[in-house]
């Protein structure tokens, strides 16, 4: 993963009102997640997906939702810096579908964080959104492949190898420019896929702050 910038002073996000969920790009094989504390910096991650095909039409709606899922839970590592009561999604509003999912998410991903830090998340997190309508996904006709997330221990290893036997098509995957991980991945003999991650360096800066 890329060393993170320097950056200025920041505002400490544990006095923040509002967390925000403030846009989510796409060009070129490369997705920008925006995040902020009231109205402090953008705190961009930025994640690369190697030789990415160029998307038109359904398949292309298809990855914009998706990446908006991604934005969505992706903010729970900054949300966490300074635990807003009030989370704002701003631009597309959300189903209540997808509301009760994030909750879900925020709620429960964030449970032992919440336990060592003295913290009861239960009714503190007010999420701000326009309603929307659920939209149902398009059928892409996609061919059935599975893509096998490796984090460098046996169960990856395993699970690649229940797959083989029976008979799947399989990709493993990771995130991040670990060499444990490069070296299992290509000891399966599959196809590999490297996703690259950046985080915001003020993340980091949150970090040294005490959040």
């Amino acid at each position: 993963m890329p060393m993170p910038s320097p950056v200025t002073e920041l505002p400490d996000p544990r006095q923040a009102r509002t967390f925000r969920f403030v846009a989510c790009d796409y060009a070129q094989g490369e997705v920008a997640l925006r995040y902020a504390f009231d109205d402090g910096p953008e705190l961009v991650e930025r994640i690369r997906f190697p030789n990415a095909p160029t998307l038109a039409g359904a398949h292309a709606e298809a990855l914009q939702c998706a990446l908006r899922l991604l934005h969505l839970i992706a903010g729970v590592s900054y949300y966490k810096a300074g635990v807003a009561p009030e989370l704002r999604i701003e631009g597309a509003g959300v189903d209540g579908a997808m509301l009760d999912l994030l909750r879900a998410v925020y709620t429960h991903g964030l449970a032992e964080f919440a336990y060592r830090n003295g913290l009861d998340l239960r009714g503190r997190m007010h999420w701000q959104t326009r309603n929307a309508a659920a939209v149902a996904a398009p059928a892409l006709g996609l061919p059935t492949r599975t893509l096998v997330p490796i984090g460098g221990g046996k169960d990856s290893l395993v699970a690649i190898e229940a797959l083989r036997t029976i008979g799947a098509e399989c990709t493993a995957a990771w995130v991040g420019n670990s060499p444990l991980i490069a070296a299992c991945a290509a000891r399966t003999g599959l196809p590999e896929l490297n996703i690259e991650r950046t985080l915001a360096p003020e993340l980091f800066a949150y970090n040294r702050m005490g959040a």
